[in-house]
């Protein structure tokens, strides 16, 4: 503590509670966390009743009060736990008073949380409500499952089986519409993927093959500095003057991660730096360019050149096909010998 620059009188109340809760192990340390967020929520330092023979020793830890009886402080801001017990086994955490961490957010974040806070807050009351009632009991325990009989193979047999909750019943179920096997958008995707393949002409032996699927709708084509951030002026050019620019960005997008995912597969690793993201901040430097009448080529620049040269990488065939609201891309890493 002197380290740290705290002065003497300035001290730390203590709580043991091996009085109370055995060997803190387990469910006592659990125990003893519950009474840490107790002392911030009210202030309140519970002492040590039975403290009537502190050990001299003691003495030498200046800067740590043992009490015999309660403080009421007017605001506690952190708590520190440590649990030791047999073995030499033992935890320690750092509880911190909420209202720093509130603290550091902007207006605009607390707000939104205090909105969610108080809908939180009403399901809350709510939920005691009816316990307190006797509508409910307070530990509500299911007693069958959200599907029926006739229903049950068709939830374990179906991936796109979901269940959707009922507010007036206040449980889950399944309902028949959503028990449809496949999707339009799944449909649209697989025609995608098998357009692109046969344009490609996937090489079995290939290094590394990579997929991409993107949904147009997600695209964010008005955002200047996405646009600027990921695609070349060659690119940007090239989409905007396409009858469906949306689309031809969407595709190019697609082309860039399929031609990433295909340099790790070839490299066996993610060989590409992410940023917060998670597209690789140099996609940039993976340009698709396309002539008139002949398939997408694929230029590398910069840190992306250096990476697929590592790899002694010579060429990467992509390409790219639309289907309703998805682009998807097909790019695979060519063996030597073979363009």
């Amino acid at each position: 503590m002197a380290y740290l620059g705290r002065k003497t009188g300035n001290v730390l109340p203590a709580i043991f509670q091996k009085h109370l809760t055995g060997h803190p192990k387990g469910a006592a340390a659990a125990w003893m966390l519950n009474g840490v967020l107790q002392v911030l929520e009210t202030g309140l330092i519970p002492g040590n009743r039975n403290l009537d023979n502190v050990d001299p020793k003691l003495r030498d830890f200046k800067y740590i009060l043992y009490p015999s009886h309660s403080i009421q402080t007017d605001g506690v801001r952190a708590g520190l736990l440590k649990s030791f017990g047999f073995g030499q086994a033992g935890a320690e955490i750092l509880v911190i008073h909420p209202e720093y961490l509130f603290g550091a957010l902007e207006d605009d974040v607390f707000r939104d949380y205090v909105a969610r806070r108080d809908e939180r807050q009403k399901r809350t009351y709510r939920y005691y409500h009816e316990m307190f009632t006797g509508e409910m009991p307070f530990v509500r325990v299911k007693s069958a499952a959200p599907y029926t009989a006739k229903q049950q193979s068709d939830v374990y047999l179906n991936l796109l089986a979901r269940a959707s909750y009922d507010k007036g019943a206040g449980s889950w179920s399944f309902a028949q519409p959503e028990m449809a096997r496949t999707t339009p958008g799944d449909v649209a995707v697989t025609r995608a993927l098998t357009e692109a393949s046969k344009r490609l002409g996937l090489v079995t032996d290939s290094r590394g093959i990579g997929i991409d699927v993107e949904l147009c709708s997600e695209f964010p084509i008005d955002d200047g500095a996405f646009v600027e951030r990921n695609f070349t002026e060659a690119e940007r050019t090239y989409c905007r003057q396409s009858s469906d620019p949306l689309a031809s960005f969407c595709g190019r997008l697609a082309g860039k991660e399929a031609v990433v995912k295909a340099v790790n597969g070839a490299a066996g690793r993610d060989v590409w730096a992410r940023g917060p993201s998670g597209l690789p901040p140099i996609l940039k430097e993976i340009e698709i360019l396309r002539e008139s009448g002949r398939a997408p080529a694929v230029r590398f620049h910069g840190a992306a050149e250096t990476v697929v040269e590592n790899l002694d990488i010579k060429s990467i065939k992509v390409a790219i096909s639309h289907s309703g609201a998805y682009s998807v891309s097909v790019a695979t890493v060519v063996p030597e010998g073979r363009e």
